[in-house]
């Protein structure tokens, strides 16, 4: 009786902050990337009560990757650890159920993202495109399929977010495809 699917855009919830319905308080855009972070996990728990399917986030690396600069990768690494160990872990507060969810990665910058102006830290825009964050961009996507392949801490596999990885044609032009 509902929806099956949902895909979201994580550039809402930084530019509008995290508004939920019957909540007690409401949340102004993150300035920083486990804040934003952890405003996507909520509204993923938010929305996955309408609907069956899953709750799906576009370019994930690429979207948090202006909340990135200046950050080593062992930070950027825990970033995504914490990501996928708090889809993961949300079962325990959901009645035995995990957030049914995936986050969509790309190597490259599309062309769809490349000339698009990126929203930062507390919702504004930074004066770059997101083309100009394919370092930050690349280093998350590395980070994250490092934890997926560590597994859990008994190293057994991570079932959700599940990864899915765009390949483009762009894809095997961009440095470091292999």
């Amino acid at each position: 009786d509902r929806p099956y699917c949902s895909g979201q855009s994580l550039e809402y919830v930084k530019k509008f902050g995290l508004d939920l319905p019957n909540a007690l308080s409401i949340a102004k855009p993150a300035k920083h990337p486990e804040v934003l972070l952890a405003h996507m996990v909520k509204f993923a728990a938010a929305l996955q009560s309408n609907f069956a399917g899953a709750i799906g986030w576009d370019a994930i690396n690429i979207f948090f990757a202006p909340y990135l600069v200046g950050m080593s990768y062992r930070d950027i690494k825990q970033l995504a650890q914490i990501l996928i160990f708090e889809f993961s872990q949300q079962a325990v507060a959901r009645g035995g159920q995990a957030i049914f969810s995936d986050i969509n990665i790309y190597w490259e910058v599309p062309d769809h993202f490349a000339g698009v102006e990126a929203i930062g830290p507390g919702g504004k825009y930074t004066g770059k495109l997101y083309a100009d964050y394919q370092e930050e961009s690349q280093k998350f996507a590395r980070a994250l399929f490092e934890v997926y392949l560590e597994g859990d801490g008994s190293g057994r596999p991570f079932f959700f977010p599940k990864p899915l990885v765009h390949i483009t044609d762009k894809f095997f032009q961009t440095p470091g495809h292999q």
